[in-house]
C-alpha cells in the first residue's frame, strides 16, 4: 500500500526528454524507495540504479563528442564566409590591404569562438567524469557490502542469495574497452587546442589594433 500511494502521488514525467530528466528521476526515486524494500529487492534496485548511471554517464561522453565534432565542423564551413565581415577600422584602404584586414578579423573571430566552444566542452567532460567517478564510489561501497554479506552468510551454513553471487561492476576502475583512453585522448586534444587558440588569438588582437588605428571604415573594392 505504500509504494501504490508513493507511486500515485509523486507526479513524475513517464517520458524523460534528456540525460538531465533522467538522471533527476532516477534520484528522485531512488530517495523516495529506500527503507520501503525488502533486502533482496533494495539489493537488486541498487544494482538496476547503479548500472542504469553508469549507462547515463557513458551515454553523455558520447554525445559530447558528436557535439565537438559538429562544432568543429560548422566552424570550417562558416570561415568560408569569413571574409565579408564588416572591418571596424578607419582610414582609406586599398583592395589588398582591405582582404587581409578582413581575412585577420575572420580568423580571429573564428578562433575565439572555437576556444569558447572547446573549453565548454572540456568541462562537461570533466562534469561527467566526476559523475562517473561518483558511480564508482558506490558501486565499489556496494561490493565490500555485499562480500561481508556472502562471508556472514557462508559462516552460518547458509545458501547465497542470487543478487549476492555476482561480483558488482566498478565501470571507474574497469570502463568499457578503449573508453579511459579515448577520453584521454579527447581531453588532451582539447586542452592544447584552447592554449594554442588563446594565444594566437591574442597576439592577433595586438596587432590588428596597433596596424588599425587611425583608418576609416571606407575601402577601396
Amino acid at each position: 500500500m505504500a509504494l501504490y500511494e508513493l507511486y500515485h502521488g509523486s507526479n513524475i514525467a513517464s517520458n524523460p526528454s534528456s540525460f538531465k530528466d533522467s538522471e533527476q528521476g532516477l534520484q528522485r526515486w531512488k530517495t523516495k524507495l529506500t527503507g520501503l524494500l525488502s533486502s533482496p529487492s533494495q539489493k537488486s534496485y541498487d544494482n538496476w540504479h547503479t548500472g542504469t548511471e553508469e549507462v547515463l554517464a557513458s551515454g553523455q561522453l558520447q554525445q559530447l563528442d558528436l557535439q565537438v565534432l559538429q562544432q568543429q565542423v560548422e566552424e570550417q564551413k562558416k570561415g568560408k564566409s569569413r571574409s565579408r565581415a564588416r572591418l571596424q577600422v578607419g582610414g582609406e584602404l586599398n583592395a589588398h590591404r582591405a582582404r587581409e584586414l578582413r581575412a585577420a578579423k575572420a580568423e580571429l573571430t573564428a578562433q575565439k569562438a572555437q576556444a569558447k566552444e572547446t573549453r565548454v566542452a572540456r568541462q562537461a567532460a570533466n562534469r561527467v567524469r566526476k559523475q562517473l567517478h561518483g558511480v564508482g564510489v558506490e558501486a565499489r561501497k556496494q561490493e565490500r557490502l555485499r562480500k561481508k554479506r556472502v562471508k556472514a552468510l557462508l559462516r552460518a551454513g547458509n545458501p547465497i542469495p542470487p543478487e549476492d553471487r555476482d561480483p558488482i561492476h566498478d565501470p571507474e576502475a574497469d570502463p568499457e574497452p578503449g573508453f579511459d583512453l579515448e577520453l584521454q585522448l579527447q581531453l588532451e586534444l582539447e586542452y592544447r587546442g584552447v592554449g594554442e587558440s588563446e594565444s594566437e588569438g591574442e597576439s592577433e588582437s595586438e596587432s590588428g589594433s596597433g596596424s588599425g588605428s587611425g583608418q576609416s571604415d571606407s575601402f577601396v573594392d
